[in-house]
């Protein structure tokens, strides 16, 4: 997440702090282990990931490239580039 951070000028309470919620609500899990590549898979069903898209709209670009660009999120553990989908993102305007 650091280089994520230091790449693209985020603050990284605030990423870390949206990350934290993410999973608080049950829609990822971080592992601090930094040998590991990060892996993402969502534990809720497309309908509750969709209501949560209606509700916190700032998250729904974030989703969106999720889905689009891994297969499996709902099945099992996907590896992630961090840097591929900030880029995707244009990070800056999100966050």
């Amino acid at each position: 997440m650091g280089q994520l951070c230091k790449t693209y000028n985020l603050n990284a309470a605030n990423t870390y702090d949206c990350l934290k919620i993410l999973e608080k609500e049950g829609y990822i899990e971080l592992i601090d282990d930094v040998f590991l590549p990060s892996r993402l898979m969502f534990s809720v069903t497309y309908q509750q990931l969709y209501e949560y898209q209606l509700s916190e709209t700032k998250m729904e670009p974030l989703i969106k490239t999720l889905l689009r660009s891994y297969e499996g999120l709902f099945d099992y553990f996907v590896k992630i580039n961090e840097t591929d989908v900030a880029k995707r993102l244009d990070s800056s305007k999100i966050l």
